[in-house]
């Protein structure tokens, strides 16, 4: 009884947690993986930081509008407030700016997140942000074969790095940092994977092919 209900518990906080937006995925990304936000934003370590401890926030939106080369900050941001739960995020110039960033250098994350892929991070190293483009450990030994790569995982990371482009490119232009990251990214690489095997994008052999994860 006690684990249905730890795990009835979980379920309603999965259930209850907030939509991830635009903005959780910017940040994410700078505070995991900081080095590539610095090549992304063609920004100074020291900015990509300031990002990743919430500079999208209205209230400290000086470090991010400097990022991105914008003179001023824009209508309700204030610089050197501080980050607060439930702030309001930038828009407007700012966010376009920045977003705009974010999309133009979206082959260069393609290239990124496929070496990223390949080079796989381990399930227990993983951070929240790395379930888009890093499939489960059990997934990845199942697709490829037991071997350090197949023809099922080459060409499944050259379509999903496809796939995360063409998803960045539509970025370009938003001016809400709040909109869901589903408007984007709807999925994570293990439903990207299910998604293109049911569709024979892989091959027909893998049509309609479901690989659920143990984990």
């Amino acid at each position: 009884m006690k684990l249905i209900m730890e795990n009835w518990r979980g379920y309603l906080e999965e259930r209850e947690a907030p939509e991830p937006t635009v903005g959780d995925f910017i940040q994410a990304m700078a505070k995991s993986h900081p080095k590539i936000m610095q090549k992304v934003l063609g920004a100074a370590p020291k900015v990509v930081a300031s990002i990743a401890v919430g500079a999208l926030v209205a209230g400290v939106a000086a470090p991010a509008a400097a990022a991105a080369g914008v003179a001023a900050v824009g209508a309700g941001a204030v610089a050197g407030g501080a980050a607060t739960k439930g702030a309001e995020l930038i828009t407007g110039e700012v966010a376009t700016q920045i977003m705009s960033k974010f999309s133009s250098k979206s082959a260069t994350l393609g290239r990124w997140m496929v070496g990223t892929m390949r080079r796989g991070i381990p399930d227990n190293q993983r951070t929240p942000i790395d379930v888009y483009f890093d499939l489960d450990d059990d997934i990845a030994a199942l697709i490829k074969g037991g071997d350090k790569t197949s023809p099922l995982f080459d060409k499944f990371t050259s379509e999903l790095a496809a796939e995360f482009q063409v998803k960045l490119d539509k970025m370009d232009g938003t001016e809400d940092l709040t909109v869901p990251l589903k408007d984007f990214l709807d999925g994570t690489a293990n439903v990207y994977l299910n998604k293109l095997m049911k569709t024979g994008e892989l091959g027909d052999q893998y049509k309609n092919l479901n690989i659920d994860s143990s984990s």
